[in-house]
């Protein structure tokens, strides 16, 4: 396994670890009401579109409800609630091969209801909607 990666690992264990407190189970959510929101951007200079899904604290007012976010993963979050007031630390979460942002909701919703916004791209040629592993040695 790469150094870089087990260093990523290790990282992001520690920051779950160190945000949960004694009152606090491994799962349990948060303080925070959880917000998601999906962004839609365009890569211009490999020309493909690029999909980012956001999970962060959201405004006490937030209305959180049942979300679907694709046929195999849902959670509970409120649809583009407004961003609660303060400074949060960014966690940039990476699905892996085949996968797709929605594929650790569950983790990403928790972090956000610890204080973090987390950041979920969609993987150009290795994302399942986009299946292309002949592209995905030529982008590396």
């Amino acid at each position: 396994m790469d150094v870089w990666l087990v260093r990523v690992v290790l990282w992001l264990v520690a920051v779950i670890l160190a945000s949960c407190g004694e009152s606090y189970g491994p799962i349990e959510r948060g303080p925070h009401k959880v917000g998601v929101t999906e962004r839609n951007y365009h890569d211009e200079s490999r020309g493909r579109p690029q999909a980012v899904r956001l999970w962060y604290p959201a405004k006490e007012s937030a209305r959180e409800s049942m979300q679907n976010y694709d046929r195999a993963f849902a959670g509970f979050a409120a649809q583009d609630a407004e961003l609660e007031d303060g400074e949060w630390p960014l966690v940039l979460l990476s699905h892996g091969d085949k996968g797709n942002n929605a594929n650790q909701s569950w983790l990403a919703e928790y972090l956000a209801s610890r204080g973090y916004i987390v950041a979920a791209p969609n993987h150009w040629s290795v994302s399942y909607t986009h299946l292309r592993a002949h592209e995905t040695s030529l982008h590396l």
